[in-house]
């Protein structure tokens, strides 16, 4: 039913059109007139906009300029704004000049200031003789222009007191038609040309030291959105070149197809690729998962849409009456594509205050919103301005050279940064030395104390009994002070015997470490008399290198050592547990314990020592303790066999 109506209101409305213009030609051209545009010697450039230039609007697409002409006093329209809607129709345009100078003949140069118009015709006649016609537009390649440049441009003669009449047929398919025509004295349009190829080429140029920046930070640093963004920087300079009409010019000049294709393909790399870019700088994966979602399904319906419908079109499905829903889906889904980027930035910013959210908020509010604009300028909404004609080129001036600066700035950070995990691990490593000194010093005067207390005081006696025996040539005193000579040197036996074997237990490497606890552990409950309880868990204690069981014994020894001397504790439990890849013990007594961490950072009962022994290990140790609650200590370090 709706397509029967649409049907309907279509050819109601061509029917009122060929009505008008039958009505049209039956009007005398006298009963209108229209003033023509007066050019002096005076003349550097003319904005035609400013006087307005008047148009016909024909759905049939039928009259042709010989019917056009004897309607051009019955176009009842001037046009104040620059653009036309995008409607499937011809478009017809209409104004007059008139040269009243002293010179001979001056030469001007008529602009159509626009990239891409599918097709156009001009015709201009000079006191109602044509004078000169031009067949123009995006299906022509570019050797066949009048003059080589990235717009639409006529050079025209004026003589004096003529007066010259110029028309337009303009054809867009359904596409906006921007229609500025500016008029130049042929010496001023020169130098505006070469200061407009030099504005261009100065943000390419920017655009290209930015990819080249960029891709040595990804050669440096690895990461992939450094590469990403040098996408983003390749496809902006092509978008750029599409644009304004400088692909057309210097690339693909002898493949007018692709003039038209390339804006639109150009720009939807440089979205998704931008979404690409924001998804890994701001790592979304791994910190939002459902925008990460949202924006694949987005951006997965972008590239489906393009393969289907989008103007260069691999379906077919574009015809004259669609394409200009097809070209305004297209921009909605530019736009919603940034915004993605926009909602993603501005989620890292204010939930994680990072400062590359931010950044990326701001350069694609701009892209945004000048985005948005020139759909309003598409649909007919705002005037057709010079800003809304070239935020394509703005956008991409703006964004890469900022994004571009940033991720120096980025990068830089990083190096700092590095530099001082550097310094820190230096000052670490220096730290751990002092402590290994500290540690080797602690362990030297422990056992210096050991072999004064006790071998230094059995010698002592020793020396006594056997001056006594000197002194006294009794019998049955001499074997006496023999006999208890022998206890003393058997007890100095097993004292040296002793320190030998907690410097380095002789069958550690026979019996492993685990036996080395046990026997450790029952030498406290025997001496201390103190219940001690072990559990076990090990697959081969073989496997553990020697050197880290050492350290283990080592470790073992201080804090059971510091369990009896400070602690009083009643009960030792001790869990040995050895996995393929770690080594887990765990120490706990009901001793007296202390306020931890005030104990580490005073240097109490060892505790620094044992987080070094711990570290050289590539370990960890961890301590809770509470006055009268008792002491646990818990070590994890890697099983490197």
């Amino acid at each position: 039913m709706r397509l029967k109506i649409a049907w309907f209101l279509n050819k109601l409305k061509l029917f009122k059109s060929s009505i008008s213009a039958v009505l049209l030609s039956l009007i005398p051209s006298i009963l209108l007139s229209i003033d023509p545009i007066v050019i002096d010697d005076a003349l550097r450039s003319l904005e035609l906009s400013e006087s307005g230039y008047y148009y016909y609007q024909d759905p049939t697409k039928q009259l042709d300029i010989s019917k056009i002409k004897s309607l051009k006093s019955c176009f009842l329209f001037k046009k104040d704004n620059k653009s036309f809607n995008p409607k499937n129709e011809a478009i017809w345009t209409h104004f007059e000049l008139q040269y009243e100078g002293i010179e001979e003949e001056i030469n001007i140069t008529l602009e159509l200031a626009h990239a891409h118009i599918e097709e156009y015709k001009i015709y201009i006649y000079e006191n109602d003789k044509l004078l000169k016609y031009d067949h123009q537009g995006d299906h022509f390649i570019f050797d066949q222009r009048a003059i080589s440049h990235n717009f639409f441009i006529h050079p025209i003669s004026l003589s004096p007191n003529a007066r010259y009449s110029i028309f337009f047929q303009l054809d867009q398919y359904g596409q906006e038609t921007p229609f500025h025509l500016n008029i130049y004295k042929e010496g001023l349009f020169s130098k505006i040309n070469i200061m407009n190829k030099l504005m261009h080429g100065l943000v390419i140029g920017l655009c290209m030291i930015t990819s080249l920046v960029t891709l040595i930070l990804y050669l440096i640093f690895k990461k992939r959105y450094y590469l990403i963004e040098v996408f983003v920087s390749v496809f902006s300079i092509l978008y750029i070149l599409a644009e304004e009409g400088y692909g057309f010019m210097y690339i693909w000049s002898n493949f007018p197809i692709f003039n038209g294709i390339s804006r639109p393909l150009f720009v939807a790399c440089v979205i998704l690729f931008g979404l690409w870019f924001t998804l890994e700088f701001l790592d979304v994966r791994s910190r939002t998962p459902k925008c990460f979602k949202i924006s694949l399904g987005l951006g997965g319906t972008y590239i489906l849409y393009l393969l289907l419908f989008h103007p260069f079109n691999l379906s077919g499905i574009r015809n004259l009456e669609n394409v200009g829903s097809v070209v305004n889906i297209f921009m909605i889904l530019t736009i919603l594509n940034g915004f993605m980027i926009l909602c993603i930035s501005f989620l890292s910013w204010r939930q994680k205050k990072n400062t590359d959210g931010l950044v990326i908020f701001g350069v694609f509010l701009i892209t945004i919103i000048l985005s948005f604009l020139r759909l309003l300028g598409i649909q007919g909404i705002i005037p057709h301005t010079e800003l809304i004609q070239h935020t394509g080129f703005i956008t991409r001036a703006l964004h890469i050279p900022v994004i571009g600066l940033y991720l120096v700035y980025h990068a830089l950070g990083i190096i700092n940064k590095n530099k001082n995990v550097q310094i820190d691990l230096l000052q670490a490593k220096q730290n751990s030395n002092n402590q290994l000194v500290q540690g080797v010093n602690n362990e030297r005067r422990r056992i210096a104390m050991a072999l004064h207390d006790s071998v230094g005081g059995l010698i002592t006696g020793l020396k006594a009994h056997f001056e006594i025996i000197n002194r006294n040539d009794q019998k049955e005193s001499f074997s006496e002070h023999y006999e208890s000579g022998i206890n003393i040197i058997n007890k100095l036996n097993n004292e040296l015997r002793t320190i030998s074997n907690n410097l380095y237990p002789s069958t550690l490497q026979k019996l492993g470490i685990v036996e080395e606890i046990k026997k450790l552990l029952n030498e406290i409950k025997q001496i201390h008399n103190i219940e001690v309880h072990m559990e076990i868990r090990e697959n081969d204690s073989s496997e553990i290198n020697i050197d880290i069981q050492l350290q283990l014994y080592y470790i073992l020894h201080e804090i059971l050592d510091n369990a009896v001397v400070h602690a009083d504790p009643k009960n030792i439990w001790v869990q040995f547990n050895q996995y393929e890849d770690e080594i887990n013990i765990v120490v706990e007594d009901d001793g007296v314990g202390f306020n931890y961490p005030q104990g580490i950072n005073k240097g109490r009962n060892g505790l620094s020592n044992l987080h070094h022994r711990v570290t050289v290990l590539d370990g960890i140790i961890d301590f809770y303790s509470k006055p009268n609650e008792g002491t646990s200590v818990s070590i994890n370090i890697p099983n490197n066999s």
